[in-house]
Order: structure tokens, then sequence, then C-alpha cells
């Protein structure tokens, strides 16, 4: 007389069980590995606090020389260049220094204005042409 089996067995049910674990295991893998998905986005939002701290830089020199109509007949100075930042100022704290208005570059250093005041990096802005460049 043949059994009527209905159910699954104890063999596939363990295979269905080793499937899953190593569909979890890839899962996690490609989470939180070295170039996982939490990574990148990490280094995502890393490179655009950059870019926007030198898009606010660059926005601050264009609204310095739309004011003078053309470069600034003394250069540019940590003057102009903190009104002018003022302006366009959006989550970042502009640090600028400039030891000599007559001869030094701007130096900018621009961080993060929440609690943990992050140091996004270092700017020169030309005191003669005001092109902007990153520091290493």
């Amino acid at each position: 007389m043949l059994k009527n089996n209905k159910g699954i067995t104890l063999i596939a049910l363990v295979i269905t069980i080793i499937v899953l674990l190593i569909l979890a295991g890839v899962s996690i893998a490609m989470l939180t590995g070295n170039n996982g998905i939490l990574s990148q986005a990490t280094n995502a939002t890393s490179q655009t606090q950059v870019s926007a701290a030198e898009e606010a830089i660059k926005l601050a020199v264009a609204n310095i020389i739309t004011e003078n109509q053309g470069t600034p007949s003394g250069g540019y100075t940590k003057a102009l260049f903190d009104a002018s930042v003022a302006k366009v100022n959006t989550d970042y704290t502009f640090e600028t220094t400039q030891t000599t208005p007559s001869t030094d570059d701007i130096t900018v250093v621009v961080k993060t204005k929440d609690s943990s005041a992050k140091t996004i990096g270092t700017w020169t802005v030309d005191r003669d042409t005001g092109a902007v460049s990153k520091n290493s």
C-alpha cells in the first residue's frame, strides 16, 4: 500500500535554511563591507559636503566680482570675502585668514555649523585673480 505523504521532508527544510543563510551572508557583506553600501553612502556624503563648500566659496568670489563690476581694485581681501560669504553662506562656517591684504592670498577653512564643527576642507582664494584652489 502506498503512503500519501504530504508536507516537506527534513532534507528540503535543511536545504532551504542553508540557502537562506547564504543569502543573508551575502546581503550583510554587501551592506557593511569595505566597498559596501554604507561605506559608499558615507563617501558620497563627504564628497557632497566638499563640493557644496567649494561652490559657496566660488559664489562668494563671483558676488565680489559682480558688486565691484570686475576684479576689485585693491584685490580680493579678507574683509571683502567675509562680507560676500555672509550673503551666500549655507550650512557652513567660514574661517578666513589673510596676513597682509596687499600681498597675501586668503585662506578659507570651512567647517560644519552643527555641534561637531567638522572641518570640511581648506581652500585658497588668490588675492589678484580670485581663483579658488583646494589645499590638500
